[in-house]
């Protein structure tokens, strides 16, 4: 069953990935539509999380390091993989944990992620304003791995195939950025069906073995009845996606999800 739920950089009741009895250690937080894994090292003090809603094929990094600084506008930023050397590029922001130490945030990055992750001894962070910090990362591939099952749990119990999971299978690949799913004209007729001053709200698709979207919801039960009609009318019936496959190349049923976010100006 799916537990508590995520806050910034906390975990409550997390499961162990690591058996080590005391010390540096990974750490997952399954929540509704969420997984989160985190490491807390001592040597410095620092604490790294990746997370991701599952089928989203986004992820979140966050490190947070009294290595780092704090000032900085967003900008430009970098993932270096040791021993590898592999960089990932994305755009971040610095900011303070609630406990007042450095925080270097990067969203929107690719599956990529997860890979280099697995097979890395280090991983750097950089910024264009000069924030820097290193942070050992022993043990992520089973780290990784358990992340990875995570979100296939969740997207099991939503209705995809488990095969797609297995060795050799494949989730359902987005033909197109999910941010071109929906035009402007339907983000402005999103904004006009809720009061909210801001809108972020998480969908999941049923994905046929055809590769079409050919079921749609929100995932929260407090999404307006007019954001989902407009947000899932932009996507189903749609060849949104290269289907999901089994070990085969069969294709089979896959699910994935999408946001749909709306920040409104202040009056």
């Amino acid at each position: 069953m799916i537990g508590a739920v995520l806050g910034t950089l906390a975990l409550v009741g997390a499961a162990q990935v690591e058996s080590a009895a005391s010390g540096p250690r990974w750490s997952l937080q399954v929540a509704s539509a969420q997984c989160l894994l985190e490491r807390q090292s001592n040597e410095p003090a620092s604490t790294l999380s990746i997370e991701t809603a599952p089928g989203s094929d986004s992820y979140r990094l966050a490190l947070a390091s009294p290595n780092l600084k704090a000032e900085g506008t967003p900008g430009p930023a970098s993932l270096t993989f040791g021993p590898s050397h592999h960089v990932l590029k994305g755009y971040a922001r610095m900011a303070l944990s609630p406990e007042g130490t450095p925080l270097f945030w990067m969203q929107g990055i690719a599956p990529a992620l997860l890979d280099e992750l697995a097979s890395a001894e280090t991983v750097a962070v950089a910024t264009h304003g000069g924030a820097s910090a290193v942070v050992p990362v022993p043990g992520a591939a089973r780290a990784v791995a358990a992340l990875r099952r995570c979100s296939a749990d969740q997207l099991i119990e939503w209705g995809a195939d488990p095969a797609q999971f297995e060795a050799g299978g494949r989730p359902p690949v987005p033909r197109k950025n999910r941010d071109e799913w929906i035009s402007d004209q339907d983000v402005l007729a999103v904004a006009g069906q809720s009061a909210r001053p801001r809108i972020n709200d998480l969908f999941r698709v049923g994905v046929s073995a055809e590769g079409k979207v050919d079921d749609c919801q929100p995932v929260a039960g407090d999404v307006e009845p007019g954001v989902e009609r407009i947000a899932c009318a932009a996507v189903m019936n749609k060849p949104l996606f290269t289907p999901a496959s089994n070990a085969t190349g069969t294709p089979v049923r896959g699910v994935a999800t999408f946001r749909v976010s709306v920040m409104r100006e202040p009056a």
